[in-house]
């Protein structure tokens, strides 16, 4: 995950806001995968545990998987704990509104 991708995500993601529009969950995921902090803070974990993990292991499947179920992780749990302030403030870019607004759409099918 380089830095330009996570700032070009950002910048979509304001840009949804300022325009009042929803993404869909498939949408808002991508977006918030390159703006969490989940991975680098677990390559500062890495560092200040004095581990020195090879390239092989961090890029075995396993661990990448277990990096991403940690990440999603991460992204749930702060989108339950910052939902009332989110919705207070008018961003709409939480898992809550997104899912009821996807689950609104589908029933109106």
């Amino acid at each position: 995950m380089t830095f330009c991708v996570g700032a070009y995500s950002s910048i979509q993601q304001v840009e949804l806001c300022d325009q009042h529009k929803i993404p869909n969950l498939l949408e808002y995921t991508s977006l918030h995968l390159c703006t969490s902090v989940c991975f680098p803070l677990l390559v500062l974990i890495e560092f200040s545990l004095g581990l020195d993990l090879s390239l092989d292991t961090l890029h075995h499947p396993l661990v990448c998987a277990i990096q991403r179920a940690a990440n999603y992780h991460a992204m749930f749990v702060n989108d339950i704990y910052s939902f009332t302030k989110e919705l207070f403030d008018g961003d709409l870019m939480n898992r809550i509104p997104i899912l009821l607004w996807d689950h609104l759409n589908h029933m109106k099918q």
